[in-house]
């Protein structure tokens, strides 16, 4: 990994883009989002401050109702089943491969996130952090599928992974993570919007005439 004197990361960006869509109704990849789709949202935002990105797709290595651009590639999990936690797993395993120094994951359906979180996430991640996440006001406090995890991570992350926890804050309890506060956070955006999941077809429409507004 980059030493903390280095100014910058070398960052493989992911999209997390394996979840059912249960409660959406349809792939939720290829819903509507300003000119093209949530998953091309989240491909655009990551490619700002990525110089590589890439999809995690979950089980099947298909981004179901999304027709992805030439060129970029889609992986599907190295374990299946294992929820998002097995798809930040794929990924670190994936940025290893190409030499990069860790990952900088966004989830398909967090489309209000500002470039200038996932620019201050990666900067906090130059001091040599294995994970670097945003602090906010949900139940758990902090944003884990919008984060920063370095490869020296993974194999803690597989090992917690094989014991049964599938959710990554649950992983993160032995490993040094770097939490921006949540009023630096609240500087770069609308709190009350940015981290909202787009989870069911009502969602996407109170994002919209947000936006719209």
């Amino acid at each position: 990994m980059s030493s903390a004197g280095d100014k910058r990361v070398r960052p493989l960006g992911i999209v997390l883009a394996g979840g059912r869509s249960s409660r959406f109704g349809s792939p939720k990849a290829g819903a509507p989002w300003g000119d093209g789709t949530l998953a091309d949202r989240a491909v655009a935002l990551v490619s700002q401050v990525c110089s590589r990105v890439g999809i995690v797709a979950g089980e099947t290595g298909l981004v179901q109702g999304w027709d992805p651009p030439a060129g970029l590639e889609i992986r599907g999990d190295v374990v299946p089943g294992q929820g998002p936690l097995g798809g930040i797993v794929t990924g670190l395993r994936w940025a290893q491969e190409i030499g990069a120094d860790g990952i900088l994951v966004l989830p398909v359906d967090m489309p209000e996130i500002p470039v200038t979180l996932l620019g201050r996430i990666l900067e906090e991640a130059t001091s040599g952090p294995h994970v670097v996440v945003p602090e906010s006001r949900g139940p758990r406090g902090f944003e884990p599928l919008c984060a920063w995890y370095s490869c020296e991570a993974g194999p803690e992350l597989e090992r917690r992974m094989a014991e049964g926890v599938r959710a990554p804050a649950e992983a993160l309890q032995q490993l040094e993570t770097v939490r921006i506060p949540v009023g630096t956070v609240e500087a770069m955006m609308d709190s009350k919007k940015a981290f909202l999941n787009v989870n069911r077809p009502e969602d996407l429409g109170r994002h919209q005439e947000a936006e719209a507004g």
